[in-house]
């Protein structure tokens, strides 16, 4: 079952390339809510250590869409 909401963004990670993402959700989030999704913590090689790994969001849009997969207005 396709969600409710498109949200669509550019993310780009510390020390890499922006990429297009995108995903479905049952829930309108906001762009701190999926910052907490595609950020996080990351452990090195042979590390016992976790560390923060800095995460940019551009181009944020959560858009609700119908059961036809065609968006609706804001």
């Amino acid at each position: 079952m396709i969600g409710k909401y498109i949200i669509s963004a550019t993310i780009t990670k510390a020390g890499g390339l922006p990429v297009n993402w995108m995903r479905y959700s049952d829930k309108k989030l906001s762009k701190t809510e999926c910052l907490k999704l595609v950020g996080g913590k990351r452990r090195g090689f042979n590390s016992n250590l976790e560390e923060e790994v800095k995460v940019e969001l551009s181009n944020f849009e959560c858009r609700r869409v119908d059961a036809n997969r065609k968006l609706l207005s804001p």
